[in-house]
């Protein structure tokens, strides 16, 4: 059974701890927006890839009220499709006090590479091995039906460049807490280095 969106998010949102403690009221803040503040897509280019990648990042509503503050980190992959869907259920969780404010990033292709770009997701989230179907009988019917040539799988290198690479540029201008948690849709949601992500980012 597919779960909804918002549940599958939800989940995702709630990992990071308990919400009625960690987020005040954004009534109670003076200056605080009423909504988290979507920022213009920004290129990123990587040691790791020859091509580029584009970042989508919200703050928290009370990111300028409270200077002071740090926030968790919520990682969103296919940052172009999917970040405005996230930002938009964040921000009605937290208003109703349902999940704690965050710091929202999420990476994917450029949106002007259009479908194209997208499908290099195939490349970034397969751990090594060949193919892309499961393994099992499911996997070989899958390639009789829509047989996938080779291609690099390049898993470990997408989570290098997020740990590495990434996340200490964003570190220096930006105020993460030590929570971190990854969100991804599809293909990025059965992505084998998610239940190690947060602990390899929240180390660094």
């Amino acid at each position: 059974m597919r779960l909804p969106i918002i549940t599958v998010v939800a989940f995702a949102l709630l990992s990071l701890g308990q919400p009625a403690d960690a987020n005040p009221q954004l009534a109670a803040i003076p200056g605080a927006r009423a909504n988290m503040d979507l920022l213009a897509p920004q290129p990123f280019q990587s040691r790791a890839f020859a091509y580029p990648h584009e970042l989508t990042i919200a703050l928290p509503a009370s990111y300028a009220a409270q200077p002071g503050r740090k926030y968790p980190v919520l990682w969103v992959l296919d940052g172009p499709l999917m970040t405005r869907a996230v930002v938009g259920i964040l921000d009605t969780l937290v208003i109703g006090n349902h999940a704690p404010e965050m710091i929202v990033i999420g990476i994917g292709s450029p949106a002007k590479d259009g479908l194209a770009g997208v499908g290099r997701r195939i490349v970034e989230y397969s751990p090594q091995g060949r193919g892309y179907a499961p393994p099992g009988l499911a996997g070989e019917a899958w390639a009789k039906v829509a047989p996938i040539p080779d291609f690099p799988h390049r898993a470990d290198d997408f989570l290098a460049m997020l740990i590495d690479d990434l996340r200490p540029r964003l570190a220096a201008r930006y105020r993460f807490s030590g929570e971190h948690t990854l969100y991804g849709h599809s293909a990025g949601g059965w992505w084998r280095h998610i239940p190690s992500f947060s602990a390899a980012l929240s180390r660094k």
